[in-house]
């Protein structure tokens, strides 16, 4: 898949560019395709992924579970600040510092 998106702008790109029938004659102007694809990628890549550099995995579980992407860098900061001891939003599970998931949910 990935092959296939990395040489369809090879194959594209000169229909773009260049003049004549058959041809789109952008010319320089197609870097604001390129241009405009980027700046969505940036807002995707803002709005729907979390930094999760410098956590374990218990604690990017509880990232993903607790926090919505935007506000993932502020619960990183408390994350790491507090460990990996930070109890999960309803308070039914924690982990210890030695990654185990303590549960206090009554059964």
């Amino acid at each position: 898949m990935r092959t296939l998106a990395h040489s369809y702008p090879i194959c594209v790109a000169p229909y773009l560019v260049d003049s004549g029938p058959g041809n789109a004659n952008l010319g320089t102007k197609v870097f604001y395709i390129w241009g405009s694809t980027c700046c969505m990628c940036i807002v995707f890549a803002y709005f729907c992924i979390p930094e999760t550099k410098g956590l374990s995995l218990e604690q990017v579980d509880l990232l993903y579970q607790n926090v919505v992407p935007v506000h993932s860098v502020s619960y990183r900061k408390r994350l790491l600040v507090e460990g990996t001891e930070l109890k999960e939003a309803g308070g039914a599970m924690a982990i210890t510092k030695d990654g185990d998931i303590a549960s206090s949910e009554k059964v």
